[in-house]
């Protein structure tokens, strides 16, 4: 199976928990065998992407929530839920290139979804995209003040040290 293969899989079981909160370790090894998937990383992926994305389902929703502009979370369609938290889920917390992980939810939309889908999950992805690299930005921006008070500090702290050895030779 392919990446692309397997994140359909976890779409849909993604999908299925949110309309049936059903045992997803049974749902899991169901998937499993019925599509045959023998090799471990492609079962690691699966049991790893399913089971951090619900362990992470609160935070994915607050960032969804911030991210939306004119929509609510509740407005959604299970489908757009969904994709959004695998998407949000890709690019926040597993750092995968962000236009892989737009690329792959849009993908999975046209399969399972209207046309407009597909243009509104473009939207919200971008906007969290844009997001993203203003708190980089900010980040580094603070990064960078940091580092130049602790040189700061370090100077301060030479001239004391100095000062301090010249007592103690006394």
């Amino acid at each position: 199976m392919t990446r692309r293969e397997i994140r359909e899989e976890i779409f849909k079981l993604l999908f299925e928990r949110e309309l049936v909160n059903n045992d997803i370790d049974k749902r899991i090894e169901e998937v499993i065998e019925e599509n045959s998937i023998k090799k471990k990383e492609q079962i690691e992926f699966l049991e790893s992407y399913v089971k951090n994305i619900i362990s992470n389902e609160e935070f994915l929703i607050k960032k969804i929530k911030e991210t939306l502009e004119g929509w609510t979370y509740e407005r959604l369609g299970t489908l757009e839920r969904v994709l959004l938290k695998i998407s949000f889920y890709e690019i926040l917390l597993e750092k995968v290139g962000y236009e892989i992980a737009i690329n792959e939810a849009l993908e999975i939309s046209k399969i399972y979804a209207y046309e407009d889908t597909k243009d509104f999950l473009n939207g919200v992805l971008a906007g969290l995209v844009k997001n993203n690299k203003i708190e980089e930005k900010q980040k580094r921006a603070f990064l960078k003040l940091i580092v130049k008070k602790l040189f700061y500090f370090q100077k301060i702290y030479k001239k004391e040290l100095k000062c301090l050895k010249k007592l103690m030779n006394l």
